[in-house]
Protein backbone atom coordinates (compact mmCIF):
# COMPACT_ATOMS: atom_id res chain seq x y z
CA UNK A 1 0.00 0.00 0.00
CA UNK A 2 1.00 3.69 -1.18
CA UNK A 3 -0.76 6.27 0.03
CA UNK A 4 0.72 10.06 -0.04
CA UNK A 5 -1.74 10.93 2.81
CA UNK A 6 0.90 9.83 5.31
CA UNK A 7 -0.70 11.38 8.65
CA UNK A 8 -3.36 8.85 7.83
CA UNK A 9 -1.55 5.84 7.41
CA UNK A 10 -1.52 5.02 11.32
CA UNK A 11 -4.95 5.00 11.68
CA UNK A 12 -5.42 2.57 8.28
CA UNK A 13 -3.13 0.34 9.65
CA UNK A 14 -4.74 0.20 12.75
CA UNK A 15 -8.33 -0.11 11.19
CA UNK A 16 -7.36 -2.89 9.41
CA UNK A 17 -6.00 -4.90 12.01
CA UNK A 18 -8.93 -4.08 14.33
CA UNK A 19 -11.35 -5.49 11.06
CA UNK A 20 -8.69 -8.58 10.71
CA UNK A 21 -8.83 -9.33 14.59
CA UNK A 22 -12.95 -9.70 14.68
CA UNK A 23 -13.14 -11.38 10.91
CA UNK A 24 -9.95 -13.58 10.63
CA UNK A 25 -10.66 -15.47 7.67
CA UNK A 26 -13.56 -14.37 6.61
CA UNK A 27 -11.92 -11.14 5.40
CA UNK A 28 -11.33 -10.84 1.75
CA UNK A 29 -10.20 -7.41 0.81
CA UNK A 30 -10.48 -3.51 2.61
CA UNK A 31 -10.59 -0.89 0.10
CA UNK A 32 -9.68 2.52 0.75
CA UNK A 33 -11.66 5.70 -0.82
CA UNK A 34 -12.01 8.95 -0.93
CA UNK A 35 -10.37 11.93 -0.19
CA UNK A 36 -7.72 9.78 1.17
CA UNK A 37 -7.16 7.57 -1.62
CA UNK A 38 -6.91 10.70 -3.88
CA UNK A 39 -4.44 12.49 -1.77
CA UNK A 40 -6.49 15.28 -1.00
CA UNK A 41 -6.99 14.68 2.50
CA UNK A 42 -6.95 17.81 5.10
CA UNK A 43 -5.76 16.12 8.36
CA UNK A 44 -7.85 18.75 9.96
CA UNK A 45 -11.08 17.82 8.19
CA UNK A 46 -11.33 14.59 6.38
CA UNK A 47 -12.14 11.08 7.57
CA UNK A 48 -11.16 7.63 6.49
CA UNK A 49 -13.92 5.81 4.10
CA UNK A 50 -13.78 2.21 3.58
CA UNK A 51 -15.38 -1.06 2.22
CA UNK A 52 -14.70 -4.46 3.30
CA UNK A 53 -15.74 -7.68 1.64
CA UNK A 54 -15.80 -10.27 3.82
CA UNK A 55 -16.78 -13.83 2.50
CA UNK A 56 -19.52 -14.68 4.30
CA UNK A 57 -22.85 -12.88 6.20
CA UNK A 58 -23.18 -10.25 8.62
CA UNK A 59 -24.74 -12.11 11.85
CA UNK A 60 -25.85 -10.50 15.05
CA UNK A 61 -22.47 -10.59 16.43
CA UNK A 62 -20.73 -8.83 13.98
CA UNK A 63 -23.46 -5.42 14.46
CA UNK A 64 -23.08 -5.61 17.74
CA UNK A 65 -19.26 -5.26 17.74
CA UNK A 66 -19.87 -2.70 14.73
CA UNK A 67 -22.00 -0.33 17.09
CA UNK A 68 -19.56 -0.86 20.27
CA UNK A 69 -16.79 -0.21 17.44
CA UNK A 70 -18.95 3.27 16.34
CA UNK A 71 -19.53 4.14 19.71
CA UNK A 72 -16.19 3.96 21.08
CA UNK A 73 -14.90 6.03 17.88
CA UNK A 74 -17.52 8.63 19.07
CA UNK A 75 -16.26 8.82 22.31
CA UNK A 76 -12.63 9.18 21.44
CA UNK A 77 -13.64 11.56 18.44
CA UNK A 78 -11.95 9.40 15.10
CA UNK A 79 -13.02 10.67 12.16
CA UNK A 80 -13.56 7.22 10.67
CA UNK A 81 -16.22 6.37 8.37
CA UNK A 82 -16.63 2.40 7.34
CA UNK A 83 -19.25 0.87 4.49
CA UNK A 84 -19.28 -2.81 4.50
CA UNK A 85 -20.02 -5.18 2.04
CA UNK A 86 -21.02 -8.69 3.14
CA UNK A 87 -20.81 -11.05 0.06
CA UNK A 88 -20.72 -14.50 -0.10
CA UNK A 89 -17.33 -15.83 -1.88
CA UNK A 90 -17.20 -19.11 -0.73
CA UNK A 91 -18.22 -20.79 -4.18
CA UNK A 92 -16.96 -18.28 -6.33
CA UNK A 93 -13.37 -19.72 -7.88
CA UNK A 94 -12.78 -17.72 -11.01
CA UNK A 95 -11.80 -13.61 -10.58
CA UNK A 96 -15.31 -13.28 -12.91
CA UNK A 97 -17.15 -15.46 -10.71
CA UNK A 98 -15.66 -12.89 -7.33
CA UNK A 99 -16.80 -9.93 -9.47
CA UNK A 100 -20.49 -11.62 -10.34
CA UNK A 101 -20.87 -12.76 -6.68
CA UNK A 102 -19.57 -9.09 -5.09
CA UNK A 103 -21.95 -7.66 -7.87
CA UNK A 104 -24.31 -9.70 -9.11
CA UNK A 105 -26.97 -6.68 -10.11
CA UNK A 106 -24.29 -5.09 -12.68
CA UNK A 107 -24.28 -7.42 -15.32
CA UNK A 108 -27.59 -6.01 -16.53
CA UNK A 109 -26.11 -2.84 -18.07
CA UNK A 110 -29.24 -2.07 -19.64
CA UNK A 111 -31.51 -2.43 -16.67
CA UNK A 112 -28.97 0.34 -14.93
CA UNK A 113 -29.38 2.31 -17.74
CA UNK A 114 -33.37 2.10 -17.46
CA UNK A 115 -33.12 3.04 -13.27
CA UNK A 116 -30.66 6.05 -14.25
CA UNK A 117 -33.27 7.48 -16.61
CA UNK A 118 -35.93 7.17 -14.14
CA UNK A 119 -33.87 8.61 -11.51
CA UNK A 120 -32.80 11.20 -14.01
CA UNK A 121 -36.56 12.04 -15.02
CA UNK A 122 -37.72 12.45 -11.56
CA UNK A 123 -39.38 8.85 -10.95
CA UNK A 124 -39.44 6.82 -7.75
CA UNK A 125 -37.63 3.67 -8.07
CA UNK A 126 -38.63 0.32 -5.67
CA UNK A 127 -36.14 -1.01 -3.62
CA UNK A 128 -35.08 -3.70 -5.72
CA UNK A 129 -33.66 -0.92 -8.67
CA UNK A 130 -32.39 0.95 -5.24
CA UNK A 131 -29.85 -2.02 -4.50
CA UNK A 132 -29.05 -2.22 -8.03
CA UNK A 133 -28.28 1.09 -8.45
CA UNK A 134 -26.01 1.41 -5.13
CA UNK A 135 -23.84 -1.71 -6.61
CA UNK A 136 -23.50 -0.05 -9.64
CA UNK A 137 -22.09 2.79 -7.86
CA UNK A 138 -20.13 0.93 -5.58
CA UNK A 139 -18.41 -1.00 -8.44
CA UNK A 140 -17.86 2.16 -9.65
CA UNK A 141 -16.24 3.68 -6.67
CA UNK A 142 -13.93 0.59 -6.49
CA UNK A 143 -12.63 1.09 -9.76
CA UNK A 144 -12.58 4.67 -9.59
CA UNK A 145 -11.84 5.79 -6.54
CA UNK A 146 -9.93 3.22 -4.00
CA UNK A 147 -7.03 1.97 -3.21
CA UNK A 148 -6.63 -1.68 -1.72
CA UNK A 149 -5.04 -1.46 1.80
CA UNK A 150 -5.67 -5.40 3.04
CA UNK A 151 -6.31 -8.55 1.00
CA UNK A 152 -6.62 -10.18 -2.53
CA UNK A 153 -7.48 -7.08 -5.83
CA UNK A 154 -10.54 -8.59 -6.83
CA UNK A 155 -10.99 -5.79 -8.99
CA UNK A 156 -7.40 -6.44 -10.90
CA UNK A 157 -7.96 -6.71 -14.70
CA UNK A 158 -11.63 -6.04 -14.37
CA UNK A 159 -13.04 -3.84 -16.89
CA UNK A 160 -16.76 -1.97 -16.93
CA UNK A 161 -18.06 0.06 -19.90
CA UNK A 162 -16.71 3.27 -20.07
CA UNK A 163 -18.59 6.29 -17.89
CA UNK A 164 -20.49 7.65 -20.29
CA UNK A 165 -23.17 11.17 -20.49
CA UNK A 166 -25.87 9.17 -19.11
CA UNK A 167 -23.75 8.28 -16.20
CA UNK A 168 -22.26 12.22 -16.11
CA UNK A 169 -26.04 13.57 -15.99
CA UNK A 170 -26.62 11.14 -12.92
CA UNK A 171 -22.91 12.39 -11.16
CA UNK A 172 -23.53 15.72 -11.71
CA UNK A 173 -27.25 16.35 -10.44
CA UNK A 174 -27.13 15.89 -6.39
CA UNK A 175 -24.38 18.76 -6.87
CA UNK A 176 -26.00 20.65 -8.91
CA UNK A 177 -28.99 20.99 -6.71
CA UNK A 178 -26.57 21.90 -3.82
CA UNK A 179 -24.78 24.56 -5.77
CA UNK A 180 -28.77 26.04 -6.87
CA UNK A 181 -30.25 25.73 -3.83
CA UNK A 182 -27.56 27.28 -1.43
CA UNK A 183 -27.77 30.01 -4.15
CA UNK A 184 -31.46 30.80 -4.18
CA UNK A 185 -32.36 28.94 -0.45
CA UNK A 186 -35.76 31.63 -1.02
CA UNK A 187 -37.17 29.03 -3.90
CA UNK A 188 -35.54 25.46 -2.99
CA UNK A 189 -36.05 22.92 -5.82
CA UNK A 190 -37.57 19.88 -4.75
CA UNK A 191 -35.57 16.57 -5.98
CA UNK A 192 -36.81 13.24 -5.79
CA UNK A 193 -33.12 11.81 -5.66
CA UNK A 194 -32.88 8.10 -4.01
CA UNK A 195 -30.11 9.37 -1.68
CA UNK A 196 -29.93 12.02 1.12
CA UNK A 197 -28.54 15.51 -0.07
CA UNK A 198 -25.97 16.93 2.43
CA UNK A 199 -25.97 20.52 3.07
CA UNK A 200 -23.03 22.65 3.20
CA UNK A 201 -21.23 23.13 6.36
CA UNK A 202 -22.19 26.14 8.20
CA UNK A 203 -18.26 26.91 8.58
CA UNK A 204 -17.44 29.20 5.28
CA UNK A 205 -13.70 27.41 5.37
CA UNK A 206 -14.86 23.87 5.07
CA UNK A 207 -17.99 24.63 3.12
CA UNK A 208 -15.25 26.37 0.33
CA UNK A 209 -13.55 22.99 0.01
CA UNK A 210 -16.60 21.30 -0.22
CA UNK A 211 -17.94 23.46 -3.28
CA UNK A 212 -14.22 22.49 -4.87
CA UNK A 213 -15.17 19.14 -4.43
CA UNK A 214 -18.08 19.96 -6.60
CA UNK A 215 -15.70 21.83 -9.08
CA UNK A 216 -13.79 18.66 -9.70
CA UNK A 217 -17.27 16.04 -9.29
CA UNK A 218 -18.25 18.72 -12.57
CA UNK A 219 -15.28 18.27 -14.24
CA UNK A 220 -15.12 14.85 -14.19
CA UNK A 221 -18.92 14.78 -15.42
CA UNK A 222 -17.48 16.84 -18.78
CA UNK A 223 -15.20 13.67 -19.10
CA UNK A 224 -17.61 11.28 -18.62
CA UNK A 225 -19.63 13.04 -20.97
CA UNK A 226 -16.52 12.76 -23.47
CA UNK A 227 -15.98 9.30 -22.75
CA UNK A 228 -12.33 10.78 -21.17
CA UNK A 229 -12.93 9.85 -17.73
CA UNK A 230 -10.19 7.55 -15.64
CA UNK A 231 -10.20 9.38 -11.78
CA UNK A 232 -11.75 11.16 -9.73
CA UNK A 233 -8.35 12.81 -8.65
CA UNK A 234 -8.14 16.33 -9.11
CA UNK A 235 -4.98 16.29 -9.94
CA UNK A 236 -6.18 14.46 -13.28
CA UNK A 237 -9.58 15.67 -13.72
CA UNK A 238 -8.14 19.53 -13.97
CA UNK A 239 -5.64 19.65 -16.32
CA UNK A 240 -7.65 17.33 -18.43
CA UNK A 241 -10.57 20.26 -18.47
CA UNK A 242 -7.89 23.33 -18.84
CA UNK A 243 -6.32 21.57 -21.86
CA UNK A 244 -10.18 20.99 -23.83
CA UNK A 245 -11.68 24.64 -22.33
CA UNK A 246 -9.22 27.03 -21.59
CA UNK A 247 -12.10 29.56 -21.35
CA UNK A 248 -12.88 28.33 -18.20
CA UNK A 249 -9.34 28.75 -16.47
CA UNK A 250 -10.08 30.71 -13.70
CA UNK A 251 -12.42 28.59 -11.96
CA UNK A 252 -10.65 25.61 -12.71
CA UNK A 253 -7.23 27.23 -10.59
CA UNK A 254 -9.75 28.49 -7.98
CA UNK A 255 -11.16 24.97 -7.75
CA UNK A 256 -7.58 23.37 -7.53
CA UNK A 257 -6.65 25.86 -4.92
CA UNK A 258 -9.23 25.03 -2.47
CA UNK A 259 -10.38 21.33 -3.02
CA UNK A 260 -7.42 20.19 -1.18
CA UNK A 261 -6.90 22.26 1.53
CA UNK A 262 -9.18 23.84 4.13
CA UNK A 263 -8.83 27.55 3.65
CA UNK A 264 -8.08 29.72 6.96
CA UNK A 265 -10.20 32.86 7.57
CA UNK A 266 -12.86 32.63 4.41
CA UNK A 267 -15.61 35.72 4.52
CA UNK A 268 -18.67 34.58 2.96
CA UNK A 269 -18.55 36.72 0.26
CA UNK A 270 -15.37 34.65 -0.58
CA UNK A 271 -17.98 31.54 -0.37
CA UNK A 272 -20.62 33.64 -2.87
CA UNK A 273 -18.25 34.42 -5.31
CA UNK A 274 -16.32 31.43 -5.49
CA UNK A 275 -20.56 29.70 -5.41
CA UNK A 276 -21.61 32.02 -8.19
CA UNK A 277 -18.62 31.32 -10.82
CA UNK A 278 -19.36 27.58 -10.13
CA UNK A 279 -22.66 27.55 -10.78
CA UNK A 280 -21.85 29.14 -14.10
CA UNK A 281 -19.74 26.55 -14.95
CA UNK A 282 -22.01 24.00 -13.76
CA UNK A 283 -25.06 25.83 -15.87
CA UNK A 284 -22.80 25.34 -18.93
CA UNK A 285 -21.97 22.13 -18.20
CA UNK A 286 -25.30 20.72 -17.73
CA UNK A 287 -26.42 22.86 -20.77
CA UNK A 288 -23.60 20.93 -22.88
CA UNK A 289 -24.36 17.59 -21.99
CA UNK A 290 -28.05 18.40 -23.09
CA UNK A 291 -28.05 19.58 -26.37
CA UNK A 292 -25.76 16.38 -26.81
CA UNK A 293 -28.55 14.02 -25.86
CA UNK A 294 -30.91 15.99 -27.98
CA UNK A 295 -28.97 15.81 -31.07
Amino acid sequence: MQLTSEPFCGAIYSYCELLNAHYADRLQSIFLFGSVHRGEADPLASDLDFIVVTTDGFSSEDREWEMLRWQHQEAVGENLDSNVIKIDLTRASSRSEILSALFPETSNLLQQELILQKVLNGKSIDVHEHTILKAALCARTLLYDSTLVYGENLLRNATFPAMDTLWARFYLTAPYFLVQNTLYPQKIIPINWPFPLQPLHPDESRSLRKLARVGVICCACILMHERAFKSWEAAVVLPAVGERYPQWSAILGKTDQYCTKTEQSISKNSVLSYLNELFEFMEWTKSTMERSCHK
